[in-house]
């Protein structure tokens, strides 16, 4: 079984929740004997808050993301607007997909995941879109 985890306009990080609720169980369920392959797609939003504060620390935490997932593959989605727009509305909700499906598209087709664990309302809507 091929697993995709995705997420949706949040800065991956090494620390904290994201660490041992994102990065750690998925690196534990891709282990698992029933897995054949898992790849994990971050996308983000290119103006972040983290960036932002961290400046070249932000590309020390990714390969830091990147180590802590071992084997699996990480792929960064890049979303071309300010992270504020995370905490949508339905009038914004849709910028925050903006010229990011042809990216997913291309991800979905080329590794055809039988599963797509999704951590956010804007993932599973990334996801489901592309059907």
């Amino acid at each position: 079984m091929k697993v995709m985890y995705l997420t949706w306009g949040e800065t991956p990080r090494d620390i904290g929740v994201f660490r041992t609720q994102v990065l750690t169980m998925f690196r534990e369920i891709s282990e698992e004997e029933t897995v054949s392959s898992a790849v994990f797609v971050s996308a983000v939003p290119l103006i972040n808050s983290f960036l932002k504060r961290e400046k070249l620390g932000f590309l020390k935490t990714i390969r830091n993301v990147k180590l802590l997932l071992g084997n699996i593959k990480f792929i960064f989605i890049p979303i071309i607007l300010p992270q504020n727009y995370v905490h949508s509305t339905d009038k914004t909700f849709k910028f925050l997909h903006f010229g990011t499906k042809f990216f997913l598209k291309k991800i979905v087709k080329n590794f055809e995941p039988d599963v797509v664990h999704c951590r956010s309302y804007h993932a599973a809507y990334a996801a489901v879109s592309l059907k």
